[in-house]
């Protein structure tokens, strides 16, 4: 009896069952092991990829060498052949979105380099149909990679934020401006693009611009971009034309002397009454504001 215990434990120990059949120890396998496979239309897709930006194109096109690119993109690399006479692209890395409509309207030469071969081509493009259907398909359908959805539904907000801005619209003109000072939306930071789309949109009577440059010229004080007098412009600009912020501001910089203006307790009064009073629409903190600091004048007075 003692004989046939000991077996049983030991047989237990050797992973054993009672009859003496051999158990099998199954591990699950790590993460780290798992094959994945890539999602089904992925081969497709990459087939797609514009050979300058790595990415989907929005606006496909096919040049004479028979790829297909992003339009921008091929354009830019044809105006860059033009003004150095080469055939590379110093920018082929760089994000669609920095070439997107935004590149000079210099003519393109009649005769480039292809960006894949080196060759030589023409620099007509044809709409790619087939290419863009293509790519819709891909995209709707949720069968590539989750990073190609996301440049491409990226890039695509870019490209149409251009051609809004293209026609004068002004909350295009604002996201772009917004998306370059902050660089973000696969636009690099650029300052100096940011002010030129702000411009565009306080030239458009765009008051929310206004007070953006405003806060710009009068806050950022590295020398470039510091001046006092276009800030305190673009803030009467924005308060004339009704906006509550801008006359707040301006009211404030007269009341303490601030931002290059002298102390002016008459200006001050006004203004902060036209942000207190002037703008129904206005924020209910810029409106309480106001009225604090024109109690608080009268006071002095």
């Amino acid at each position: 009896m003692q004989m046939s215990t000991s077996k049983a434990k030991r047989s237990r120990r050797d992973g054993a069952d009672g009859d003496g059949a051999k158990r099998v120890k199954v591990i699950s396998p790590s993460s780290s092991f798992v094959h994945h496979e890539p999602p089904i239309n992925q081969p497709l897709a990459l087939e797609y990829l514009c050979p300058i930006t790595r990415e989907l194109p929005v606006d496909p096109v096919m040049a004479e060498d028979g790829r297909i690119y992003e339009r921008s993109a091929i354009e830019k690399h044809f105006i860059t052949c033009q003004s150095s006479n080469l055939g590379v692209d110093s920018s082929v890395t760089r994000s669609s979105n920095d070439q997107q409509g935004e590149s000079d309207s210099v003519p393109p030469p009649r005769h480039t380099t292809s960006p894949m071969s080196g060759g030589k081509i023409g620099t007509n493009l044809y709409e790619a149909v087939q290419a863009r259907n293509t790519i819709h398909f891909l995209i709707s359908s949720n069968t590539i990679s989750s990073e190609l959805i996301e440049n491409w539904k990226r890039n695509k907000d870019v490209h149409e934020a251009i051609k809004g801005a293209s026609l004068g619209d002004t909350s295009a003109m604002m996201d772009l401006a917004s998306w370059h000072y902050y660089g973000c939306r696969g636009l690099s930071k650029n300052i100096a693009k940011s002010m030129e789309w702000y411009k565009k949109a306080a030239n458009s009577d765009n008051t929310t611009a206004m007070v953006a440059l405003s806060k710009h010229f009068l806050l950022v004080k590295d020398g470039l971009h510091f001046n006092q007098a276009s800030g305190i412009y673009y803030l009467t600009e924005a308060a004339n034309k009704g906006d509550a912020s801008a006359a707040l501001l301006l009211g404030t910089s007269f009341l303490r002397g601030e931002n290059g203006v002298s102390k002016d307790f008459m200006l001050a009064r006004k203004w902060l009454k036209h942000a207190a009073e002037g703008a129904n629409d206005a924020p209910s903190g810029v409106a309480m504001l106001a009225k604090f600091l024109l109690a608080r004048l009268s006071n002095t007075s």
